[in-house]
């Protein structure tokens, strides 16, 4: 079974890699594939931060996971367009909502047709209609294996805190907004998973059954 990671990202690409962080290190789902859906300017950040920064590759080695394991290219940051190809730098208008419901809807369609992929979703960054349309797919196509979560990080200071993106295997101290020094000793990571009712099935059989209505006229 592959297990893909799905997140919605905004300004704040540290929803993934602490969602990857609570699923690979904390339950040991063996995530081998991440997408990031977002904006220009999320991509950008991602850039910036995961890639540029290095913070993705900075988890993998402190917790000793081969990179070749995990795929996470520029190819896996999926940004929202319109039909001409223009990128969104925000989603702000009910159009916007339209074309980022399509790629997510789209993407999600596609990536459950294959029965030996396990779907990770986060809805915990980007805009809140990013998360409920990611939701909202879920419901649609999810399946049995494919799962919903929200990811909190406690003290509050360390959740808003631009610096932290993972705990890392060696305690430090990290500054807050406020002056206040934090060990990463004393960080939470709480990954909720979310319950949701699939529609999915529920098609399926609707159409099936239809289609023996049809049969049982014909041979009425």
């Amino acid at each position: 079974m592959q297990h893909k990671l799905i997140a919605v990202i905004g300004s704040t690409p540290q929803v993934m890699t602490e969602t990857f962080w609570a699923l690979r290190i904390q339950r040991h789902v063996p995530i081998d594939e991440v997408f990031v859906m977002t904006t220009t300017m999320g991509k950008e950040t991602c850039q910036q931060r995961l890639w540029g920064e290095g913070r993705f590759a900075k988890m993998l080695e402190d917790y000793d996971i081969d990179p070749s394991t995990v795929v996470f290219d520029a190819d896996h940051i999926l940004v929202f367009e319109d039909a001409e190809g223009n990128f969104l730098d925000d989603i702000r208008t009910s159009d916007d909502n339209r074309l980022a419901r399509d790629l997510i809807f789209n993407r999600i369609e596609e990536w459950t047709r294959d029965p030996n992929v396990a779907l990770h979703c986060s809805i915990a960054g980007g805009r809140k209609s990013m998360g409920y349309l990611l939701g909202a797919a879920i419901q649609f196509f999810g399946r049995p294996q494919d799962r919903l979560y929200h990811v909190l990080v406690t003290p509050p200071e360390i959740e808003m805190n631009r610096d932290f993106f993972f705990p890392p295997v060696r305690e430090t101290q990290i500054l807050t907004s406020n002056g206040q020094h934090i060990s990463t000793a004393d960080v939470r990571i709480e990954l909720a998973e979310l319950p949701y009712v699939s529609v999915r099935y529920i098609a399926v059989l609707n159409h099936l059954r239809a289609k023996l209505y049809c049969i049982n006229l014909g041979n009425w």
